[in-house]
């Protein structure tokens, strides 16, 4: 009869175990819950990812500006090979939306129409030999606002019953938060 008791409540937990994580697989596919901000699971973002991310030749208004007060000097395209210079000219040319003249990962400023870059989703810019490695080896997360380059609903393993314990955890100090 123990051993039956026994067999039984397993059972009933395993089962209850398995329902939570489906649920939290479910409320990750809809958005609701990012596992790398939370804190519970490091995601890194795979090349195919990154391949789709926008890639283009940073200009900017002031750099438009400068250009045209600058006397006529020899251009640094000069420099470089043939194949580099058919890739620049190959990529659109987008002006950023807001001021941000430097890569916040290697500290260099980009250049206008000579810099190439790549956008993530929340429009902060990199070098992509910069941003690439990043999201690849270290953080799927923007190293300036913290928000996941990884599409909504995107999980690259599966849900383990730690994750559930903590990501229930964390939801359940939120409540007591904002109920005081």
């Amino acid at each position: 009869i123990l051993l039956a008791v026994a067999g039984i409540t397993s059972l009933i937990m395993h089962l209850i175990q398995r329902k939570h994580r489906r649920d939290l697989q479910r409320r990750i596919a809809r958005g609701e819950v990012n596992l790398e901000a939370l804190g519970i699971k490091r995601l890194n973002v795979p090349q195919e990812i990154l391949d789709k991310m926008p890639r283009y030749v940073y200009t900017s208004k002031d750099g438009a500006q400068q250009l045209a007060t600058k006397e006529t000097s020899p251009s640094p395209s000069g420099n470089l090979d043939a194949a580099e210079t058919a890739a620049r000219e190959a990529l659109p040319k987008r002006e950023v939306p807001f001021t941000q003249p430097t890569c916040s990962i290697c500290l260099d400023d980009f250049e206008h129409n000579q810099t190439i870059v790549r956008e993530l989703p929340c429009s902060h810019i990199f070098h992509p030999e910069c941003i690439d490695g990043f999201l690849r080896d270290n953080s799927s997360l923007c190293p300036m606002c913290k928000k996941s380059a990884l599409p909504q609903g995107y999980l690259v393993t599966d849900v383990t019953n730690a994750m559930v314990r903590r990501e229930r955890l964390i939801r359940r100090m939120r409540e007591r938060v904002t109920t005081i």
